[in-house]
């Protein structure tokens, strides 16, 4: 029985508490990748995908639900998701650029470049709600969440427990990473 039948199958019985409903959701935990230097190196005349890049997200939404955040505009947001060549049943939960993060409240202090920004865990809905098509969405804690970046600067008005950091490991060990810091929720 598929998920959207056991909603519906609680929603008609009248003595099926929102707690059984959840229950019988499953919520995986979301992975929020970002594009340049984790899964695409982007110079300005070309975006290539880094080796094993497609595999990896492939791997990884056989497991969880998978989104993009960059800090790129989005039409290089667009192009970088096309040089990965996933195949079409495979799609991101949602697909945020730069419009979605943050100026940096530090920009243009110390290291940080005035056009800085940061990703704000605080942006995703986690509370269950209704969704657009009259369904309700499951509830996410953050603790289910998981950013990845290469860039600590990004990440860092978040939760330790929620943010993952690549710095050039092969994709097996960021696989690893991500199952040891879920399990650590």
């Amino acid at each position: 029985m598929n998920t959207q039948k056991k909603v519906k199958l609680l929603k008609r019985d009248s003595t099926a508490s929102t707690s059984q409903l959840q229950k019988s959701i499953s919520i995986k935990p979301l992975i929020i990748l970002d594009l340049n230097k984790v899964l695409v190196d982007k110079t300005p005349a070309y975006i290539i995908p880094k080796e094993g890049a497609t595999e990896f997200v492939i791997k990884l939404m056989s497991k969880y639900d998978v989104a993009i955040w960059s800090s790129m505009y989005r039409k290089n947001v667009n192009n970088a998701i096309k040089v990965l060549q996933l195949p079409k049943k495979y799609r991101f939960k949602f697909v945020w650029a730069r419009q979605k993060t943050d100026p940096d409240p530090d920009a243009g202090k110390k290291d940080i470049p005035n056009y800085a920004t940061v990703k704000r865990l605080s942006k995703i809905r986690l509370s269950t709600s209704q969704g657009s098509r009259g369904g309700s969405r499951p509830n996410r804690q953050k603790s289910q969440i998981v950013l990845i970046d290469d860039n600590v600067q990004k990440l860092r008005f978040n939760p330790e427990n929620t943010r993952l950091v690549y710095d050039g490991e092969s994709y097996d060990v960021i696989l690893k990473k991500i199952v040891v810091l879920l399990a650590k929720q």
